[in-house]
């Protein structure tokens, strides 16, 4: 009984340090929206929304990469297996970093067109981004998993305040969506410096600057775990997708003038799911392989409570000032779509616990949640395709698959659990 209490005192604790810190990255990331709202046309904001959830898309690799990291080391005791795993993912990293650059670069007109941007340097610039963005996350998952909640909060608070001073300054100096975008990639490599020092002041890396080839030994230590980094990439994508794909739709669905409307107003619904991640990320480095089936799912429903609380907040203010709250965060002339915050606000809530309740399967290594959620998204695109003629029906459709979504994901986990308690224990 001793050891529950201090376990779920321990979650209490490191969501409330997680919390207090994505409390402060939140500020910065969304003092972001309402300067770029200012500094650029709406159509302009609408392009760097677009090229922000591209970016997410295009990097939902290295998303799975941290959550790779945080359940090998956080089940893994012997220090010399985590240092080879981690010195060989960070070589792989580089490569598949290297090469998705690559493709981006070739394809730059293509997405450009599709995107209906002016210039392809704003997709150029994203380039780099993508090829030092995997060290960064690699360095904060090792954070995470040794549950340096503090240091993980600084690399956070260091990304998103080095994004607003470089994007919102280039955007005044008069260099428009390209200047943000360009914004936006310089953060990346001084979170990744942030965390790199932060690791080894932990001492959480080797003090050489040895790494493994990808060669026999670089992959006898990545193979073990070859089918959890393929199940935590695809909960990934699908969490990336219900989270940012309305706003690729808008750009591709509407005029430039609608879709930036649009994605003002989402931005700030997106709020709501950044606001409560903080309760996910504690809860990956909190449910063991090695823990009895009742003491992850005290830590589930534990976290559940701590997510919806704040959740349920947020979305009142959502719900009773939209108006007040859209010109606050993003200027008076959002207001127009100000009916479709509450919408969006209430699809948030609903993806925030699918990502609480995926990342639990995944800590697990169970595929059952991931299939659920493949359905769910699946039902998702097939409402948007029908329903998505205006943007008061594209927010409908996200909303509506967001439900189906979570209906899915508890049903299966509520049958998981029951199936997990019925076994006979050794």
């Amino acid at each position: 009984m001793g050891s529950t209490r201090a376990n779920g005192s321990k979650i209490v604790e490191h969501n409330a340090l997680l919390f207090a810190g994505s409390i402060v990255a939140s500020v910065l990331n969304y003092a972001f929206n309402p300067l770029l709202s200012r500094l650029l046309s709406v159509a302009e904001f609408g392009e760097v929304q677009a090229l922000s959830a591209l970016a997410v898309q295009l990097m939902v690799f290295f998303t799975v990469i941290q959550v790779l990291v945080v359940n090998v080391i956080s089940n893994e005791d012997r220090s010399d297996a985590r240092q080879n795993f981690i010195e060989a993912l960070e070589s792989a990293l580089l490569r598949v970093g290297f090469a998705v650059a690559v493709l981006v670069v070739a394809f730059s007109g293509v997405i450009s067109e599709a995107l209906q941007l002016e210039s392809r340097l704003p997709i150029l610039f994203l380039a780099p981004l993508i090829a030092v963005g995997g060290i960064r996350t690699s360095r904060a998952g090792l954070l995470q998993a040794e549950q340096d909640f503090v240091g993980y909060s600084i690399v956070e608070i260091m990304g998103s305040a080095s994004r607003l001073v470089l994007a919102a300054s280039l955007a005044a100096f008069g260099f428009g969506s390209t200047g943000a975008t360009a914004g936006l990639v310089l953060a990346t490599p001084l979170a990744a410096l942030t965390a790199t020092s932060l690791c080894r002041r932990d001492g959480l890396l080797r003090s050489s600057t040895r790494r493994l080839r990808v060669g026999v030994d670089g992959l006898a230590a990545l193979r073990p775990h070859a089918r959890f980094a393929l199940l935590s990439g695809w909960v990934a994508l699908i969490i990336s997708v219900l989270v940012n794909g309305d706003s690729i739709v808008a750009k591709f669905a509407f005029s430039p003038e609608d879709a930036g409307l649009y994605t003002g107003v989402a931005v700030i619904g997106r709020i709501l799911f950044f606001l409560t991640a903080s309760v996910a990320a504690v809860l990956i480095s909190s449910v063991k392989l090695s823990a009895t089936p009742a003491a992850n799912v005290r830590a589930l429903g534990q976290s559940a409570v701590l997510l919806i609380i704040p959740a349920l907040l947020v979305l009142g203010v959502f719900v009773f000032n939209p108006d007040v709250t859209i010109r606050f965060l993003v200027g008076a002339e959002y207001i127009a779509y100000a009916d479709l915050l509450p919408v969006l606000g209430a699809a948030m809530m609903a993806i925030s616990l699918v990502n609480l309740i995926l990342v639990y399967h995944v800590a697990l290594r169970d595929n059952g949640a991931a299939v659920a959620a493949t359905i769910g998204i699946s039902l998702t695109a097939a409402v948007i395709a029908v329903h998505h003629e205006d943007p008061s029906a594209l927010a409908r459709s996200v909303l509506i698959g967001a439900g189906l979504t979570l209906l899915l994901c508890v049903s299966w986990t509520v049958r998981w659990n029951l199936l997990r308690s019925a076994e006979p224990t050794v």
